[in-house]
């Protein structure tokens, strides 16, 4: 009897031991940390170029009108401002994040949200009919960082990886001028979460100044629901949207 008693007692010691060693292992988390901080984006010096960008590839700011034009149903077509919070808002659709996309972007980031809710296939063509700049000349935009030349463009790398998104894999990226790119923004443009997406426990991964690696969890769906700030994306950032577990 006392020896199946020490028997049994190596065997919880043995598998405490494990335990341990795994939840070390999970602490360390290759080198990532969480102060509770979150480090300040990688935002690179924009690229200054000698022509102005075309009115398609320069991206939407607030306070711009698009009309939108839709193939399959008329009821969508209209023209819409871009609200103070960056986003239009459509019948029967409701609010769609376009601050900082192109003409372009913004016609696919549209034709995803009506084949998620209205339509099986959606042809969209979208036209900016107003600017925000009232000199309406396009030569100086001035928003909240100050005085940007329309010919300045900040192109950022992101990688968006993960079961939960639609196209995991490094993405180029336009941030807007005087402005930010949001984490979650920059998962729509990247062509959105999937089906069985744990949007709740997504990462950012960033790396400081000092070359450390901060993992940050980030609640896509609190952001979507607007009962949470969108955390601005930097160039080299890395954001992990793992799929839900069933059992």
């Amino acid at each position: 009897m006392r020896l199946k008693i020490l028997s049994g007692s190596r065997s919880l010691l043995a598998v405490t031991s494990i335990a341990l060693a795994v939840l070390q292992l999970g602490c360390q988390n290759r080198g990532e940390t969480y102060s509770g901080e979150i480090p300040p984006p990688n935002i690179p010096v924009p690229e200054v170029t000698s022509d102005a960008p075309s009115k398609r590839t320069e991206a939407l700011i607030i306070g711009d009108a698009i009309e939108v034009f839709v193939k399959e149903d008329k009821g969508f077509n209209g023209v819409y401002p871009l609200r103070e919070r960056g986003d239009v808002i459509i019948p029967r659709v409701g609010r769609i994040k376009l601050e900082g996309q192109s003409i372009s972007q913004a016609e696919n980031t549209i034709e995803r949200a009506l084949e998620e809710s209205q339509l099986t296939n959606a042809s969209v063509i979208v036209d900016r009919v107003r600017r925000a700049d009232p000199k309406q000349d396009g030569s100086e935009y001035r928003g909240p960082g100050g005085d940007v030349s329309v010919g300045e463009e900040i192109k950022i790398r992101v990688y968006i990886t993960g079961k939960g998104v639609v196209r995991p894999g490094q993405h180029q990226m336009v941030v807007p001028r005087g402005g930010a790119l949001g984490v979650y923004d920059a998962v729509l443009i990247a062509g959105g979460l999937s089906r069985y997406a744990d949007a709740q426990r997504a990462n950012l991964v960033r790396t400081d100044a000092e070359g450390q690696k901060h993992r940050i969890p980030i609640d896509l769906r609190r952001i979507e629901q607007g009962r949470a700030d969108d955390i601005p994306i930097g160039h080299g950032d890395i954001v992990v949207v793992p799929e839900r577990e069933f059992f």
